[in-house]
């Protein structure tokens, strides 16, 4: 019950949530999504994946932030290939206040990825929607935060194919410096 009252209570946040501040972010994901065609499971994958970031608070606790991704795949299935998958999401995240030093947020948006390889291979644009993500900064100091998210994500065209549909669910750990 009171970790309940702790992350739903609203607080004084301090300075670097507050309106007109800045965000520089920078994390690793560690991802794994699982696929489908129509009816039929097409098996799981897991990657590890850099997202650095931007965000800028529109109101006091409310950001909107937009991360680029970077993942790089290699495989080795009788020739060597590598997979390269960059995108970007845009999320609106609301901050709410735990006590010093703690502030947990929850928040949404909408995202795409594209993809090459070393074959020069022709492949769809994914859609990702919605973006889900839900966790907490710990502030080092008044413009540095630890951060700690859990996400889900939806995937239309997964593994860059038409009507494939892809669910990805990962853990992101990062850092944040804050400009005023």
């Amino acid at each position: 019950m009171g970790l309940v009252f702790l992350l739903l209570a609203p607080g004084a946040l301090a300075g670097p949530l507050d309106q007109g501040s800045k965000e520089l972010t920078g994390g690793v994901a560690f991802e794994s999504t699982s696929y489908s065609y129509e009816d039929f499971d097409l098996g799981t994958q897991s990657t590890l994946t850099l997202t650095p970031g931007f965000g800028y608070f529109v109101a006091d606790n409310m950001e909107l932030r937009g991360d680029l991704i970077f993942t790089r795949i290699s495989a080795s299935n009788g020739s060597t290939e590598s997979f390269t998958i960059y995108g970007a999401d845009a999320s609106f995240i609301w901050h709410f206040g735990a006590g010093d030093g703690f502030v947990p947020f929850v928040g949404g948006g909408l995202g795409m990825r594209a993809a090459s390889d070393s074959e020069d291979g022709d492949y769809d644009t994914t859609f990702v929607l919605p973006v889900i993500v839900g966790g907490g900064r710990v502030f080092l100091t008044d413009s540095a935060a630890l951060n700690i998210w859990v996400f889900y994500n939806h995937q239309m065209n997964a593994l860059f194919v038409e009507d494939i549909n892809g669910n990805q669910f990962g853990l992101n750990v990062g850092f944040s410096v804050f400009l005023q």
